[in-house]
């Protein structure tokens, strides 16, 4: 993935102490849940990224010069038990998930420069954990697993009104598949 990393987080990056974050963009059904790892309210684009402080974890954004789907798991505990229940009805999976790192100023805590963008890929399965508090463990893999996925479409005229309402390129189709066609005799 290329990026281009603004000169004021280049700068910052390379002071004695750095203080960073990660901030996660979770496209839910009712809405996006936007999460980051330090304990202050953070806006990156105009959107609000609530803080979650120690609650939150995220696995090792892995990538390589390979061609394959690389993964991610993200952890939120200490969630109150009454939120189980709107996690279980959401429908999540093959929907956005986006972590960016953000670089922090050492005593305003802004953010500087532009956040970076360091992985984008879609929801999988989520693993909850419900006792007194409950623990959310959402697993994300990326676009590139569609490729693992058939695609299966029908030359006919029923299939391409799924896609294309209205086009009869197909509509002949059943009448020609036993049709002889008798060439160059009188």
């Amino acid at each position: 993935m290329s990026r281009t990393i603004h000169a004021d987080v280049i700068t910052a990056s390379q002071a004695a102490h750095v203080v960073a974050a990660a901030a996660v963009d979770l496209d839910f059904s009712s809405g996006h849940v936007r999460l980051n790892s330090s304990p202050y309210e953070l806006t990156i684009d105009s959107n609000i990224y609530t803080g979650a402080g120690n609650l939150g974890a995220i696995s090792i954004v892995e990538e390589g010069s390979e061609l394959k789907s690389y993964g991610m798991t993200l952890k939120l505990s200490g969630v109150s038990a009454s939120l189980v229940s709107i996690a279980l009805d959401e429908h999540y999976q093959g929907r956005d998930a986006t972590v960016y790192v953000v670089l922090l100023n050492t005593t305003t805590h802004a953010i500087v420069g532009t956040p970076l963008l360091v992985w984008k890929g879609r929801m999988d399965t989520m693993d909850i954990t419900a006792g007194q508090t409950a623990e959310f463990t959402l697993s994300c893999e990326s676009r590139l697993v569609d490729w693992e996925r058939p695609r299966i479409r029908r030359y006919t005229h029923e299939d391409q009104q799924l896609y294309f309402p209205g086009d009869t390129f197909f509509e002949f189709v059943p009448q020609m598949q036993d049709f002889q066609l008798v060439w160059g005799r009188a």
